[in-house]
């Protein structure tokens, strides 16, 4: 049977927990030194790849109003179980 995350090729795409992944240490600075820059807080925000909600979960903290979306259910459940904000993933 094909599911969308199988079409995908992401079906053994696996998230072992909801911290930042090794990408974030040199990204998301930048990332997120420019935002503030351009964007005001308590602006929407919307990430696609949410993966397992570390982006979302920063972007909350900082004020801004997140949605994300992820195609793994893995990553989802990890995202929202970490979630304490009621972001919506």
């Amino acid at each position: 049977m094909t599911t969308p995350e199988t079409s995908l090729g992401i079906a053994n795409y696996h998230y072992s927990a909801a911290g930042a992944t090794w990408p974030h240490a040199y990204l998301l600075p930048i990332f997120l030194s420019a935002l503030a820059r351009h964007v005001p807080k308590g602006a929407n925000a919307f990430e696609v790849g949410a993966g397992n909600g570390h982006v979302v979960g920063e972007l909350a903290k900082l004020g801004y109003k997140v949605s994300g979306i992820e195609p793994s259910r893995e990553g989802v459940s990890i995202a929202r179980h970490a979630s304490s904000r009621g972001d919506d993933i």
